[in-house]
């Protein structure tokens, strides 16, 4: 099984100006996330925009972050799509690329049962022999829950993690280790805004941006060490940036682009339309937030520019 143990980053999708994909900013996160440390690294999601992409831009992506990563970070392709059908083919196309592991998303944005889920996520893992990850955000109501990884694991044995965002999800957290004995991790998305809290709680890692990716893998390490109060020290630094971001997708593509150029790992800070128009409000707090983590950043000893 994939070994993870801290984050996980969601890389952006690089667009220049005219919206096309840069291939040689991928490479450049790629390179990043080997540098921070992580556990692996996941494209083209939902943080990468991958509802503006075209299939062969998904694929582009996920074979440039296999052949920049050289074996030396696991890579795990997101492979959510409407149709099941569909999904089973992307997760076929990217293991013949060489990923380490398989992502979908629950759909939904269509009103469905668990048994529903269950088939959609047991037919998706079943295209490949690699280890899936499920990812489940119900704005409308609560994730799925120790009933759904139960019965997906005995559907599907390469189930190994499930991805959650909901509020006071630890006795969540705790239920599905205890009941699967640890074979199945559970991360926290909204990137890592509840780390401190889940990290106690038996959370196996974080799918952070990979802006601040590095950071949060210092703040997990010290969590999990006992130093809490040099890891809530940091984590101050951090959260008012995680809480703008958390206000809307769009305003999160917007940030973590920011971030990125900032620290010199992408060369353009375009997102694909559509997308909020931030008001100079807006814009100026984000500044703000940003400007405090990368003096965090410096506080904690690492570089602001990694690649520099």
């Amino acid at each position: 099984m994939l070994p993870i143990d801290g984050m996980v980053p969601v890389l952006i999708t690089p667009f220049g100006g005219d919206e096309a994909v840069r291939v040689e900013d991928t490479e450049r996160q790629v390179e990043v996330a080997v540098r921070s440390g992580v556990s692996a690294i996941c494209l083209p999601a939902y943080g990468g925009e991958s509802h503006k992409l075209a299939e062969a831009e998904r694929m582009d992506l996920i074979r440039t972050a296999v052949n920049s990563a050289r074996g030396r970070i696991p890579v795990i392709a997101h492979c959510s799509h409407a149709s099941v059908r569909l999904a089973g083919e992307l997760a076929r196309r990217s293991a013949d690329l060489g990923v380490e592991a398989i992502a979908v998303a629950l759909p939904r944005s269509l009103s469905l049962t668990e048994d529903d889920h269950i088939r959609y996520c047991a037919r998706a893992g079943k295209a490949t022999n690699l280890p899936l990850l499920v990812l489940d955000y119900n704005p409308g109501g609560p994730t799925v829950g120790l009933s759904f990884v139960r019965r997906l694991l005995a559907e599907c044995p390469t189930f190994g993690f499930l991805v959650i965002e909901e509020p006071l999800m630890a006795a969540k957290v705790g239920a599905i280790r205890d009941a699967t004995g640890g074979q199945v991790g559970v991360l926290e998305g909204w990137g890592g805004t509840h780390l401190m809290e889940l990290a106690a709680a038996g959370i196996c890692g974080v799918m952070p941006g990979l802006g601040t990716a590095d950071l949060m893998e210092r703040i997990w390490r010290l969590r999990r060490a006992g130093s809490v109060t040099e890891a809530y020290s940091l984590f101050t630094g951090v959260l008012p940036l995680l809480l703008f971001c958390q206000q809307n997708p769009e305003i999160r593509h917007y940030a973590e682009r920011r971030l990125l150029l900032r620290r010199g790992v992408i060369t353009s800070e375009t997102i694909r339309e559509p997308t909020v128009a931030l008001d100079r409000h807006s814009q100026a707090y984000g500044d703000e937030v940003i400007a405090l983590f990368l003096r965090t950043l410096e506080r904690a000893g690492l570089p602001r520019r990694p690649l520099e």
